[in-house]
C-alpha cells in the first residue's frame, strides 16, 4: 500500500519537513500515480478521512511539494518549509487526486 511520512513530527511555522514515500508506483499490480510527478498538498488534520462519506480535505497549501516518481524507484523524499503563517496545529499531507494516500498528522507549533 502506498505511504507518505513527514519528519520530523513537530516543527515551527517556517521551517523544513522531510516528505517521505514509499509504494507510490504502483498499488495491487495497478499505477498508483499517472505520469512522473505527484503534487502534494498541505491540509488541516481533523482526523482520518474515511470514503463513505466522502469529506475532502482542508487544503491549506495546494501543490505543496513535488514527488518525482522516477523509473521505478519505489522510495524517495523531499524536503518542504511549512508556510511561515501557518496558525499552530495539527496537518497532513496528501496526493492531490488521491486523498487517502496520506501521511499521519504532525504538529506545527506557533
Amino acid at each position: 500500500m502506498p505511504s507518505l511520512s513527514v519528519f520530523p513530527e513537530e516543527v515551527g511555522a517556517g521551517g523544513a519537513v522531510t516528505i517521505s514515500w514509499q509504494g507510490l508506483l504502483m498499488c495491487e499490480g495497478e499505477p498508483a500515480i499517472e505520469g512522473g510527478l505527484a503534487q502534494v498538498s498541505l491540509a488541516e488534520w481533523n482526523g482520518t478521512p474515511i470514503p463513505e462519506p466522502y469529506t475532502p480535505p482542508t487544503v491549506v497549501a495546494a501543490n505543496w511539494a513535488q514527488i518525482p516518481l522516477i523509473g521505478q524507484t519505489p522510495l524517495g523524499s523531499v524536503v518542504a518549509v511549512v508556510p511561515g503563517d501557518l496558525p499552530p496545529g495539527q496537518y497532513y499531507v496528501f496526493v492531490n487526486g488521491v486523498d487517502l494516500i496520506m501521511s499521519p498528522p504532525f504538529t506545527v507549533n506557533g
